[in-house]
């Protein structure tokens, strides 16, 4: 019975994995170089073979293009795979430089992978390309910048950071968090 439960879950997701998957395929159909429809199938795969098979048909049949390279970086991202999606998303930004949403990615990539120096020049990229008028991104930038530093056990410009946050929201939890971790440590 337990085994039947199991299926009986299982079957909806698969169901709407396999509907889905077969929606862009039929717009890659009408359109062999949709680049929508390619980010929509790297965004479902969920292996790493999956994951290069589809970006390598996408990238054959788009060209280089930072939107193809950026959903790779996040289908990697999902599958764990942190060397692949720093090496995407360098790929997304050699095409598109000003992307303040793809640097904060690569941040956080190389936040798994412990190369904080370089995330903490991804952060800054970032909160250059942000526009002003951008808060919330501004603020979650400037959020992983303090952890890298926090990281980093460097506290004075972790808290530097925060004070810069709590500057333009001072109820900002997240912020608020890093503060506490860090308080009394600098």
């Amino acid at each position: 019975m337990k085994v039947f439960l199991l299926l009986l879950f299982l079957t909806p997701t698969a169901l709407v994995s396999a509907n889905t998957t077969e929606i862009f395929r039929r717009q890659l159909q009408k359109n062999p170089a949709s680049i929508d429809a390619y980010v929509g199938l790297i965004g479902l795969a969920d292996t790493r073979t999956l994951i290069n098979s589809i970006g390598k048909e996408a990238i054959e049949a788009t060209g280089q293009r930072s939107a193809i390279y950026t959903a790779l970086g996040d289908a990697y991202i999902g599958a764990q795979d942190y060397n692949n999606a720093v090496n995407s998303y360098r790929s997304a930004i050699n095409l598109n430089p000003r992307s303040a949403t793809t640097y904060n990615k690569l941040g956080l990539a190389l936040m798994h992978i412990s190369y904080y120096r370089q995330a903490e020049v991804a952060f800054k990229s970032a909160i250059a390309f942000v526009p002003t008028r951008n808060i919330n991104s501004r603020l979650i930038y400037l959020t992983n910048l303090s952890i890298v530093f926090e990281n980093l056990k460097d506290y004075t410009k972790a808290n530097n950071i925060i004070k810069d946050i709590l500057a333009l929201n001072a109820t900002y939890q997240p912020a608020l968090e890093v503060q506490n971790r860090i308080q009394g440590l600098s």
